[in-house]
C-alpha cells in the first residue's frame, strides 16, 4: 500500500510541470485577451457568431472562464485539477475536452477571445 502511494506521488510530481504550465498559459491567455479588449476599446462592436458560444462537452464559456481562473490562481497540478473539476460536477475527461475545445475556438477569433477575457476577469473566486 505504501509503495502504491509513493508511486502515485511520483506520478503527480512528474506531471506537475506540465500542469503548472497549462495553468500559466490559461492565465497568460486571459491577460492577453484583456489587453486586446482594452486596445480595441472594449470589443463590443464585434459580434460573436452564436454557434461559437455553444457549450463544449456541456461546459459553457462562462463556466469555463470560472474554472480556468480558479485553476490558474491555484496553480493546481494534474491531480489537483482533476479533483477540483470533479468537485464542480465535471469528469477530468470532460474538462480536457472543454479545455481543448475552447482554446481551439479562441484561435484566430479575436471577438470570442476578448469575450472570454472579460468573463475570466469577472469570474468569481471558486
Amino acid at each position: 500500500m505504501a509503495f502504491k502511494k509513493l508511486k502515485d506521488l511520483k506520478n503527480v510530481v512528474s506531471e506537475a510541470p506540465g500542469l503548472i504550465e497549462q495553468a500559466q498559459k490559461l492565465q497568460a491567455q486571459a491577460q492577453g485577451m484583456q489587453a486586446a479588449q482594452m486596445a480595441a476599446g472594449g470589443g463590443a462592436a464585434t459580434a460573436i457568431d452564436p454557434h461559437l458560444l455553444e457549450p463544449i462537452a456541456g461546459v459553457t464559456i462562462e463556466k469555463y472562464a470560472e474554472l480556468a481562473k480558479a485553476v490558474g490562481e491555484r496553480k493546481l497540478d494534474q491531480a489537483g485539477i482533476e479533483s477540483f473539476v470533479q468537485l464542480h460536477g465535471l469528469t477530468p475527461e470532460t474538462w480536457q475536452a472543454a479545455y481543448d475545445g475552447w482554446n481551439e475556438r479562441f484561435k484566430g477569433n479575436m471577438a470570442l477571445s476578448v469575450h472570454f477575457g472579460t468573463l475570466y476577469q469577472q469570474a468569481r473566486s471558486l
